[in-house]
């Protein structure tokens, strides 16, 4: 009975154990088979990229209008005040302006002119050239030529070197070099050549035409130069009358200088011969130069240098030194070069 009931309970003990097993397995199978199914069954995990910011925006452009901004910018304007005028008879005014485009200048009654020297068309830069070994510096440039027959030999050499290093400079041609009192110069544009001979008729030899026509003449060069001058509207020329008579004279030149200070020039290249008479104040005429700032180059081509004496062939120690005195209180210079 005792055997019997032992074996029993170990058979009921080997089917529990054996019964757990079978559930502990189940457990393990079942959760198996879940764990597959979830695996299966996840969906694919995406990542997207976190959004672009907007551009920016584009700031418009504005055009301003300034005429129209200054108009509403200014402040507003009185009403205009209206008085009655009273009855009062005024005198009629006869007025007859002539305005000339020819410039004439004198020595007959008055000293140096008063001009400003306040010409226009200056440009920024000055130039700095060597004409015939000096050295000319000139932000705008004047030329004075002496015309008479002395010069006509090397006139056109002079013109082609100032015309190469200085374009546009002021050229005024002059019947001579002397400087007088009692004698107006009228100043013509080269286009109006014929009206200065119709109004200077010719009395005498040493004057303005008798100069020009030889030279105009003789000298093709000298013709062609012309010919640009007065294109270019450049070049000017001195017809010189005596104040007591109707005769033509030679001189001028300080009216030349007086013309080219009211033109504006800084520099003046002055070319003659150097042999005629300095009969005006010629401080006056520095000081002219000084108020202007002008600096004044003085160039004698026929030695030796300064006025020579037709009489004795010799220096005139007088004139030479005021024609040294000109150019050194002008901070330029007077020298020589002879010219063939």
């Amino acid at each position: 009975m005792n055997l019997t009931s032992k074996k029993s309970t170990r058979n009921a003990l080997a089917l529990v154990i054996t019964i757990s097993i079978g559930v502990h397995l189940a457990g393990l199978f079942i959760f198996g088979v879940v764990k597959i199914a979830q695996a299966v069954m996840r969906e694919e995990v995406t990542f997207e990229a976190p959004p672009m910011p907007p551009p920016p925006e584009e700031i418009p452009e504005f055009e301003v209008n300034l005429e129209q901004r200054n108009e509403e910018s200014s402040p507003p304007r009185p009403n205009p005040i209206t008085v009655d005028s009273p009855d009062i008879a005024l005198p009629a005014l006869n007025i007859d302006v002539n305005v000339d485009s020819y410039s004439s200048y004198g020595r007959g009654s008055g000293g140096f002119g008063s001009g400003t020297g306040s010409g226009g068309g200056i440009r920024e830069m000055a130039i700095t050239a060597n004409l015939f070994g000096t050295e000319v510096t000139a932000t705008k440039l004047g030329v004075i030529l002496d015309i008479s027959f002395s010069t006509h030999r090397a006139i056109d050499k002079v013109l082609t070197e100032i015309n190469k290093e200085f374009k546009d400079a002021i050229i005024v041609l002059v019947p001579g070099c002397s400087m007088r009192n009692g004698v107006t110069a009228t100043i013509y544009p080269l286009k109006d050549y014929g009206k200065g001979t119709k109004d200077h008729k010719i009395v005498g030899q040493n004057s303005t035409q008798p100069f020009t026509e030889k030279l105009l003449k003789q000298n093709k060069d000298f013709d062609k130069i012309w010919g640009k001058l007065e294109k270019e509207e450049r070049g000017h020329i001195v017809f010189a009358k005596r104040d007591n008579n109707s005769e033509t004279s030679n001189g001028g030149s300080d009216d030349a200088m007086e013309f080219l200070r009211d033109e504006g020039v800084d520099t003046i290249y002055w070319f003659a011969d150097f042999q005629d008479d300095f009969a005006v104040d010629v401080d006056a005429v520095i000081k002219s130069m000084n108020r202007g700032r002008i600096t004044l180059i003085m160039h004698d081509f026929v030695a030796p240098l300064g006025q020579i004496n037709e009489e004795t062939g010799k220096s005139n120690s007088g004139l030479l030194k005021l024609q040294q005195k000109l150019a050194d209180e002008t901070n330029g210079k007077f020298f020589l070069k002879v010219l063939d």
